[in-house]
């Protein structure tokens, strides 16, 4: 199998947000290989001074397929909506076209996008999660297994505590596995809550499309997160300081499925002048 590759860089408000590769393998129909190439692994890691990193994205002749690779050359099946948006730019999208996703879930979602230019919008639609509570250190937790495996801790982390530690006590060891931290607002100098995203190779520096997702699909059925961020806007720690970002909308629809409309993403590939072959 050969794939054309890619690397990719998105923006906001031209500010780097996620780094990886798209590699395109529509020339073998439907199939993706899984992405364990040291040399992808390398590649795809290069720019850890990007909010996230270490992403590869697979075009297949129906979809795509998303992953997140270690520097030793693991990879794991995640979602992710900027290597998505950046999978979609090297693709193009006809303006009827439905495409699947894939990521971390037993099935593929239904995707849909446009692009204008280098802007990437899309939107995804799969089962309604059921958002699970529990209670970790006294605080509560919100669990949302649907855009990766979520965490949402309410109440801030106690002082000296590894997040890392916290992530995989709390949701999980995987890649996939995300934790995000909100801030008890009566000890913030605005007294509103302040969200931190972390990921397996450390916090995010920004609000990850699939982390303001886990928020919005929470939003839907608990009462208590509705009343933390009632304008639907998350107030974010990023590595340019704090920021103040809306959720994506989520819909309702027929047969207990859900869609989530994504804000544009701006999108710059660079295509390499080799093919890999799998």
């Amino acid at each position: 199998m050969t794939g054309i590759v890619y690397t990719f860089l998105t923006h906001e408000n031209a500010s780097p947000r996620t780094f990886g590769l798209v590699v395109d393998q529509r020339r073998d129909g439907d199939c993706a290989f899984v992405p364990d190439i040291p040399a992808l692994a390398q590649m795809a890691n290069a720019q850890s001074g990007a909010c996230a990193y270490g992403k590869i994205a697979i075009v297949t002749s129906k979809g795509i397929h998303t992953y997140q690779v270690t520097e030793g050359g693991l990879a794991e099946a995640v979602f992710c909506g900027n290597s998505t948006a950046a999978a979609l730019k090297a693709r193009g999208v006809e303006q009827s076209e439905d495409l699947l996703l894939f990521g971390a879930a037993a099935g593929p979602y239904l995707l849909k996008a446009a692009i204008d230019g280098d802007n990437v919008t899309q939107s995804w639609t799969f089962p309604a999660p059921a958002v699970e509570t529990g209670e970790w250190l006294g605080r509560r937790v919100l669990f949302v297994r649907a855009v990766n495996d979520y965490a949402i801790l309410l109440g801030g982390l106690p002082e000296a505590t590894d997040p890392e530690a916290v992530r995989r006590d709390i949701v999980g060891s995987d890649l996939a596995c995300k934790l995000a931290v909100v801030s008890d607002p009566a000890g913030a100098p605005t007294g509103e809550p302040v969200v931190e995203f972390f990921n397996s190779n450390g916090q995010h520096g920004d609000a990850p499309l699939t982390g303001l997702a886990a928020f919005a699909l929470a939003a839907l059925s608990d009462a208590e997160l509705n009343s933390l961020f009632p304008a639907g806007e998350l107030r974010c720690a990023t590595a340019n300081g704090p920021r103040t970002v809306s959720l994506p909308g989520a819909n309702a629809g027929k047969h207990a499925e859900v869609t989530l409309e994504f804000r544009s993403v701006n999108v710059n590939l660079e295509p390499i002048e080799t093919e890999v072959t799998g």
